[in-house]
């Protein structure tokens, strides 16, 4: 009875663990997004024409698939509706030491259920 148990739940591990891998998206560099955090480094700039296909391709992911493929956001905004935005500066953020003082931002907005259903950009 405690190996079947044990099985279950090793197996529920395994189910959870694997619905949030990265998105597999063409011609995007997750890692070189991932490692320049705040925008900082200005590859996330050089890559701009790539992300600005990102909304196409992340449209309904979780915020735990998004994180998975783009990182971990740069900021968090929560709305008075229970709405929920992550927040990835392009262009130098906040804390860069050459920061933009409007920096050009994509901005992922989450509905009541968890999915993106909205990915926009502007300056931030």
């Amino acid at each position: 009875m405690i190996q079947k148990s044990s099985q279950l739940l090793v197996l529920a591990f395994l189910l959870l663990t694997a619905c949030y891998q990265a998105a597999d998206i063409e011609n995007f560099d997750e890692t070189a997004f991932q490692n320049d955090p705040q925008g900082c480094e200005g590859n996330r700039f050089d890559m701009r024409e790539q992300i600005m296909q990102l909304p196409k391709a992340l449209q309904g992911f979780t915020q735990y698939e998004i994180e998975a493929t783009l990182g971990r956001a740069d900021r968090q905004e929560l709305s008075n509706r229970s709405q929920k935005y992550l927040l990835y500066y392009i262009e130098p953020g906040p804390e860069c030491e050459d920061a933009e003082e409007e920096p050009f931002t994509m901005i992922v907005r989450f509905n009541s259920v968890g999915q993106a259903n909205e990915i926009s950009f502007q300056n931030y």
